[in-house]
């Protein structure tokens, strides 16, 4: 793929190959790319395996604008929406090892139906402390 044009709309990126068709992948995969601005999104430069900037040290393979799914879904959503969220804490807290946590949150994995599970129910514990401590804060 060498692309004729890219473009970034709608926290997506976008580029076009030479026959003139539209690819594109969700930037939420590319947490760097998707805080830059719009002056460092223009910084890039184009190399035979992907597209590079510099600035940020970010990279984007051709061949990832190919995979499936192109926007995240369910935990990985979650997770990467919510950086704030330590992986490491996550993945202790379920025993869902921290390689397979990081590969179900960039989308390389899919999460069994009991991962799922498990992961699931230490986030939603996680977000009712937070609830708890944002009604604390609101009485006192």
């Amino acid at each position: 793929m060498k692309p004729s044009r890219i473009w970034f709309e709608n926290d997506r990126i976008y580029a076009e190959d030479e026959s003139g068709q539209a690819l594109w992948q969700s930037l939420l995969f590319y947490p760097r790319l998707r805080r830059a601005t719009a002056q460092q999104r223009q910084a890039f430069r184009v190399g035979a395996f992907g597209i590079h900037w510099d600035a940020i040290d970010e990279d984007v393979s051709f061949e990832s604008f190919f995979f499936e799914p192109r926007e995240p879904q369910g935990i990985s959503r979650t997770l990467l929406l919510h950086p704030e969220i330590d992986r490491r804490w996550l993945a202790n807290e379920t025993g869902v090892g921290i390689e397979r946590v990081m590969a179900i949150v960039m989308g390389r994995a899919k999460p069994t139906n009991e991962e799922a599970k498990t992961l699931q129910s230490a986030l939603d514990g996680l977000a009712k402390k937070w609830q708890t401590k944002a009604d604390d804060t609101k009485v006192a």
